[in-house]
């Protein structure tokens, strides 16, 4: 199939290469968030992730990485994030069409995790399209400042895997 892309278990390179390569709106809703450039955030999210993936094109550019790390387990929830490089822009179709496959591997991964949660900023709207074509949905919470009084939203996606445990140890 023309759009189909290859995954794999995200690396230190691969995180450089995002660094190198993100998309200009990726990066301003990072240092918004972060205060912190695209090396700092990239590397970081890497190593902080329980579950990390990258995204390439049949040919080779990277179009983006994927993760999330567990953040209560007595709730049962995990923060999921990802960043897309200029590359995604160029393979718009490919980018979308299997950014459901990539948090389908995520959610796989995850059985444990019910809800996976995270903030994107007001001023990215193209990110908050991309959450709701994903299956999000946008919490009733409230907002959030981030740097350079920006505004935030914290979203959140229902993993279809969750595995409950009901027993008793």
């Amino acid at each position: 199939m023309k759009h189909e892309i290859d995954v794999f278990k995200a690396t230190d390179a691969d995180a450089a290469t995002l660094a190198e390569t993100i998309r200009h709106k990726d990066k301003l809703e990072m240092i918004q968030w972060t205060a912190n450039g695209p090396e700092f955030a990239c590397v970081e999210s890497l190593r902080q992730s329980d579950v990390c993936f990258a995204a390439y094109t049949k040919d080779g550019e990277l179009l983006g990485m994927f993760g999330a790390k567990v953040d209560n387990v007595l709730e049962a929830t995990a923060i999921i994030w990802g960043l897309s490089t200029e590359a995604a822009n160029r393979h718009k179709i490919a980018y979308v069409a299997n950014s459901k496959k990539v948090l389908d591997m995520i959610f796989k991964a995850m059985p444990d995790v019910q809800e996976f949660h995270n903030w994107v900023s007001n001023d990215y709207p193209e990110a908050q399209n991309w959450v709701e074509w994903m299956g999000g949905g946008f919490s009733i919470k409230g907002s959030r400042r981030g740097f350079g009084n920006s505004i935030f939203r914290e979203f959140y996606i229902l993993n279809p895997y969750y595995k409950e445990d009901n027993t008793c140890a």
